[in-house]
């Protein structure tokens, strides 16, 4: 899996001051660890991924918000025709406002739509492919040119985080102690290990909670 911090950010005298390279594998695994912890705790995945017909039911307006954001890209989107089959939206008749939500019909679009906004008329009559998160590769973030790249507060709690753990972990625990935990998949153990993360990296974290839509 992907990491949302940097392993020269996390070695750096910033955080842990680590020069030696010997245990840069186990380092990348507590960053992923720690990244899992924080997908965990905001309900989404933060690094950007590909999501293949995920299921919304309309409200008769014309804003669908997505689950997931970022949104760079929209592949495909499908509307249940009331029979048999679903109809494939024109990608000209919709558009992604804000890297957040699917207009549609889109501004200058509403006579030739086929509908006439996101309908109601059938639960999960509405599904939608497509692409969202942060660019990262392995424990580097991508440049900056690249849509999306990991917002630098996000960067800084995911990095203390997993210092935290190491510092910890060096002083009698272990130092994958936090690895265990998010790979864990319990509740449980995430609710535990919340009352110890320091409240400005869990602010932050928080701030990046997914909508429940």
């Amino acid at each position: 899996m992907s990491s949302l911090a940097r392993l020269s950010l996390l070695k750096s005298k910033a955080f842990l001051l680590i020069t030696s390279t010997d245990i840069d594998d186990e380092l990348i695994r507590l960053l992923e660890g720690t990244t899992d912890l924080v997908n965990q705790l905001t309900s989404r995945q933060l690094v950007r991924t590909q999501y293949t017909w995920e299921r919304y039911t309309g409200d008769n307006s014309d804003t669908l918000y997505l689950r997931q954001w970022p949104v760079s890209v929209v592949v495909t989107i499908k509307v249940w025709d009331g029979t048999d089959s679903f109809d494939v939206l024109d990608e000209t008749h919709y558009e992604v406002i804000d890297e957040r939500y699917v207009q549609y019909p889109k501004l200058g679009q509403r006579t030739n739509a086929i509908y006439s906004g996101w309908l109601s008329s059938y639960k999960n009559g509405i599904q939608v492919t497509y692409m969202a998160g942060y660019n990262t590769t392995g424990s580097e973030v991508l440049n900056m040119l690249d849509s999306f790249p990991v917002p630098s507060a996000l960067e800084y709690a995911v990095t203390k985080l997993a210092a935290l753990a190491w510092t910890l972990g060096k002083k009698g625990g272990s130092r994958l102690g936090l690895l265990s935990l998010a790979h864990g998949g319990t509740s449980i153990a995430v609710d535990k290990y919340e009352q110890g993360i320091p409240k400005d990296v869990m602010d932050v974290i928080m701030s990046y909670t997914r909508l429940e839509l």
